[in-house]
């Protein structure tokens, strides 16, 4: 009696690049994570007999590093002995401790200032000076230019200080017999650090199921200012995530409702901010036909 075995190999590669801190930093410090760029291999199209097309793509791993501590910067040399106060000394005043300042006889209170600023006129995350201005500090705006009690004040996370989108994969597969066997899958990885347009060519129709995976990760800003007396609590970070989905043919003209899929990131609270988000939203329905040159 003839036996046939058969044995598969599916193999994922991944190279992870590292980088070491080459400078001498020396005085307060503070270690802290960073994301670089490394290569990784992912296989495309996945039969029951194995892969059939692999592709690597761009993917990031985390190294540690050093810089200042929080309340203290370096002026180029890497040492870090400069205080910083947030808001800044006022009035010709000194800092001297992070948040502490040594006023010159012509101001008075924590920073040298007369505080303005109250709870229906807020100015927080910021730096409140000459009694009618207000500084967001970096990474935050103002909701609006014309103060009102309704006016958050700093609450505004601007452009530039949004969530990092770390690893994103996407899989549209095809199940027989209501998820019992798995005729094939498609993937597609993309990151924040690779904007390019990504796309995986498939001679398949027929998919029914749809699954996402990404992390985010919100990285505050170095140095925050301390709260005001009519702050009470502050927190920031993630507070919500989504995957809009839209199919589109090869002149790109929408499939409208039939091609359109909305999926919400689970257990993510606006009460309960975060700094990183994993998402895991596995085995959507998708019940859209792709055609020749849909996207």
């Amino acid at each position: 009696m003839a036996v046939n075995l058969r044995v598969v190999w599916i193999a994922v590669l991944c190279a992870i690049v590292s980088k070491a801190d080459t400078q001498n930093w020396q005085g307060h410090l503070a270690t802290y994570s960073e994301q670089v760029v490394s290569t990784c291999w992912r296989c495309l199209c996945q039969y029951s007999w194995g892969c059939s097309a692999w592709r690597d793509y761009s993917c990031t791993v985390w190294v540690t590093k050093q810089r200042c501590a929080d309340g203290y910067e370096h002026n180029g040399t890497y040492i870090c002995n400069i205080p910083i106060c947030s808001p800044r000394c006022l009035n010709g005043g000194t800092c001297i401790e992070p948040n502490r300042c040594r006023c010159n006889g012509l101001a008075i209170g924590p920073f040298c200032g007369t505080e303005i600023c109250s709870r229906d006129r807020p100015c927080y995350p910021g730096d409140c000076y000459e009694n009618s201005n207000c500084n967001c500090t970096e990474g935050f705006d103002k909701t609006t230019t014309v103060p009102s009690p309704a006016d958050p004040g700093c609450m505004k996370i601007s452009s530039n200080n949004k969530p990092f989108i770390g690893r994103s994969t996407t899989i549209i597969s095809n199940f027989r017999n209501t998820r019992e066997l798995l005729l094939y899958y498609f993937l597609l990885d993309a990151t924040d650090e690779d904007p390019q347009k990504r796309v995986v060519w498939s001679n398949q129709q027929v998919f029914n199921y749809l699954s996402f995976e990404f992390e985010a990760r919100y990285v505050e800003p170095q140095t925050m200012p301390a709260r005001p007396t009519y702050v009470h609590d502050f927190k920031y970070g993630i507070v919500g995530g989504k995957v809009d989905v839209k199919v589109f043919d090869f002149n790109k003209v929408s499939a409208g409702h039939r091609g359109a899929y909305n999926f919400t990131c689970p257990v993510i609270s606006v009460l309960y901010p975060k700094q990183l988000m994993n998402c895991s939203l596995p085995d959507n329905p998708f019940k859209t036909l792709i055609e020749h040159g849909d996207t």
